[in-house]
């Protein structure tokens, strides 16, 4: 009897542990490129869905890295837009629930009101009757609708990893991801040093896969502190006989103001200058040497006010169609630049510095897109068809004009 107890416990651990073994190897291994493919197709979906798109999105933001309770502010923004009409409403609230910026468009007019627009608690909220040839741009060209969200960024870059599952503050299983980024710089003995700079982190619904967060950090004096961090509260398809106050009539404490109709703005005019005219305008840099077959060319806007920041491009184009062109954009914060340009950095040895768009990630077909700043502060979108490596040797070539 006992040989026949422990024979029947045996074979029913045995069963138990082949049951197990046979569960863990039926388990499909989830990887982070699988998330943003999930991510991905559930957006798809989402976008498909017939109705009035409502967003609410909370975004804290410390661009200068501060620490403390009062580093940053937090400010919320809740959009609708109805691809059908056209018609759209957004509004930029503070933490307090005061309002900070509105537009919106009903079919008639235009609304708007920032800046010295609001005053205390007061707002005078401008509207202008739609005009003949944005009314025409809206038959024609339709809603703009733009699916180029933060994870489609993500699913293109190699460097991102899943740090697991976890339990969210709601309750909820969630998916968290992370791009470390690092910057690469040159020194002056050729060699090259890698230094981490900070993280991109997002979260996903491991239900819905919809998008909950998304946080920057930068790693500054031995402390990893967060410059921005952005909450999808919401984002739903709503019906669309859904009732919106698309003439923002339900807010409080606003004043409307009736405003003419604006007249189209003419197209600004551009004129090919030299180096000496753009030395004379701004700090601007170029290529020492120009690669053999490429063609340089400088464009401004005509009839710039001296007392405005020079806006100009300087295009590099090759033989067989390669491109490298830089647009001055003036000074930039610099916590904009960490937040809409992380994926990696590089330094040159004469301190340039080059941040990464993740639109164009290391190795795409489609080339380059970075932002470089020199070491004045002047900040130059750069976008090109050539790989990182051959970006980073043009820009060791870049010098001063003046």
């Amino acid at each position: 009897m006992r040989k026949r107890y422990i024979l029947g416990t045996s074979m029913a651990v045995l069963i138990v542990a082949l049951v197990a073994v046979l569960m863990f190897n039926t388990v499909v291994p989830v990887s982070a490129q699988t998330i943003l493919d999930r991510a991905s197709a559930a957006q798809a979906a989402e976008a498909t869905a017939q109705g009035i798109e409502h967003t609410r999105i909370e975004i804290y933001e410390n661009p200068q890295a501060l620490e403390g309770e009062q580093a940053g502010t937090t400010v919320i923004n809740e959009d609708y837009f109805d691809p059908a009409t056209g018609h759209y409403r957004f509004l930029t609230q503070d933490a307090t629930g005061k309002i900070l910026q509105v537009a919106a468009y009903d079919g008639s007019y235009n609304y708007f009101a920032w800046g010295e627009d609001i005053q205390g608690n007061s707002v005078t909220i401008h509207r202008t009757p739609q005009s003949q040839d944005d009314l025409k741009k809206r038959q024609l060209g339709g809603p703009e609708i733009t699916e180029n969200s933060l994870f489609e960024h993500f699913r293109t870059n190699p460097r991102v990893e899943l740090l697991g599952k976890e339990t969210w503050s709601d309750g909820r299983q969630v998916y968290v991801l992370v791009d470390r980024n690092s910057q690469t710089q040159k020194l002056p003995n050729g060699q090259e040093e890698e230094t981490f700079t900070g993280t991109m982190k997002v979260v996903f619904d491991a239900k819905t896969y919809q998008l909950v967060e998304s946080e920057t950090t930068v790693y500054k004096d031995g402390k990893e502190i967060v410059i921005e961090k952005v909450r999808f509260l919401v984002d739903e398809v709503l019906p669309l006989e859904s009732q919106i106050a698309w003439n923002l009539n339900d807010l409080q404490n606003v004043i409307f103001v009736d405003d003419p109709q604006v007249e189209p703005v003419e197209d600004v005019s551009f004129e090919v200058i030299s180096e000496e005219q753009l030395a004379a305008r701004a700090n601007a840099y170029v290529l020492k040497n120009i690669p053999e077959g490429f063609t340089q060319e400088i464009v401004a806007a005509a009839n710039q006010s001296q007392d405005e920041s020079y806006a100009y491009e300087i295009h590099y184009n090759g033989p067989s169609d390669e491109h490298f062109g830089l647009q001055a954009v003036g000074v930039m914060d610099q916590g904009f630049i960490e937040t809409s340009f992380y994926d990696g950095s590089y330094k040159s040895a004469a301190g340039l510095v080059l941040n990464y768009s993740s639109s164009h990630p290391e190795g795409s077909e489609e080339g380059t897109s970075a932002m470089l700043t020199v070491p004045d502060g002047t900040s130059f979108l750069l976008w090109s068809t050539l790989s990182r490596a051959e970006v980073q040797s043009l820009v060791e070539d870049l010098v001063p004009l003046k």
